[in-house]
């Protein structure tokens, strides 16, 4: 099996860990990282803020579509697959087509329009399969109907012990990257956002790893005391940032419709404690108040916070409960690698 991977790709981020996990089960993989050829210009920004569906342009959306095709045709592909492909036209994917089967995967929810793009939409019914991992079966099924395109709901975990997993750290490094409480992830108008100021503006000693939160206002605690460290988080950056923190939080993204998260996994595989919003499903995948605490406002968060800072000896005890539960979970990419595999012998016989 041969695959040409598309999409942007960092240390730590999921095309690349999906990269590597092909690679170990023997399939011959390659790799385009279209964050090489295009970053989003400032009016291209302030366009897509007032567009319902955002759209993409400038010289580099067609050097990234140029480039892609170019090594699509050479015909040494069996699939081509895109990650979250909102910059790739539809023209490129018919072309393609000619050549290689081309598998599509989004893991943002496929109703949230804000995160997708008119080229993203209008390529669906082009796909030989999409997998998008935040839609239930029903959903899957439903869109499979409206856009002719067979769609598979597939959940897949980031975390990987290859690059999430406990380190050991120095005391500098502890007093630069920790806190008693830490959340690692990107801005976005919910609880995360609600709750975090809060806690600033109440005194707790917090901090924040994580893109696009400068859309906090200008007065806001976070921003004032400078407890945001912008930018992505490699693996093995995490890594250290949870063995020097007490407490990380986990927030579901409302407009994904998140019920379990890529944290979910990779907290606990990095061998932190972790406070994670209630979910039914996030519940039965940790047991409760062994391998992770719950909460489901922010008195009850508040509260466990309040708790469980005075208890550290408790807190190893359940991370090393929950860092056992996701190691052995059968959900880690490498596993969901093997079944993707598996699934594409299974429909095109390759």
């Amino acid at each position: 099996m041969k695959i040409l991977l598309v999409g942007e790709s960092f240390r730590g981020a999921a095309l690349e860990s999906i990269y590597n996990n092909l690679l170990r089960f023997g399939v011959e993989a390659e790799m385009i990282n279209t964050h090489a050829f295009f970053e989003t210009s400032f009016l291209n920004r302030v366009l897509n803020k007032f567009l319902k569906t955002p759209h993409y342009f400038g010289r580099e959306v067609k050097e990234v579509n140029k480039a892609i095709l170019q090594k699509a045709s050479s015909g040494h592909f069996d699939f081509v697959l895109f990650f979250k492909p909102i910059l790739i036209y539809p023209e490129t994917i018919s072309k393609i087509k000619k050549y290689s089967k081309v598998i599509g995967f989004y893991n943002d929810h496929i109703n949230f329009l804000k995160n997708g793009s008119d080229y993203f939409y209008a390529s669906i019914p082009l796909f030989d399969l999409y997998f998008m991992p935040s839609l239930t079966n029903e959903e899957a099924a439903e869109a499979s109907r409206k856009f002719g395109c067979k769609i598979i709901p597939f959940p897949l975990a980031l975390a990987d012990p290859l690059c999430h997993h406990p380190v050991a750290i120095t005391p500098e490094e502890k007093e630069k990257l920790g806190a008693d409480m830490v959340f690692l992830g990107t801005y976005a108008p919910e609880n995360r956002a609600r709750y975090l100021e809060r806690l600033c503006r109440e005194g707790y000693d917090v901090k924040i790893y994580g893109n696009g939160w400068n859309k906090l206002p200008w007065n806001s605690c976070l921003r004032r005391k400078k407890r945001i460290i912008p930018g992505n988080t490699p693996c093995e950056e995490m890594a250290k940032i949870i063995a020097a923190s007490k407490i990380i939080l986990a927030f579901m993204r409302d407009q994904n419709k998140e019920v379990i998260a890529w944290r979910t996994y990779e907290i606990p595989l990095c061998g932190g404690f972790m406070l994670h919003q209630r979910t039914k499903q996030a519940e039965e995948f940790l047991v409760p108040d062994q391998e992770a605490v719950f909460f489901g406002s922010y008195e009850e968060m508040k509260n466990k916070i309040d708790f469980y800072l005075k208890y550290p000896e408790l807190r190893n005890k359940i991370a090393q409960a929950g860092y056992q539960r996701v190691l052995n979970c059968g959900r880690l990419n490498r596993d969901q690698v093997k079944k993707m595999i598996e699934i594409l012998k299974n429909e095109f016989g390759k």
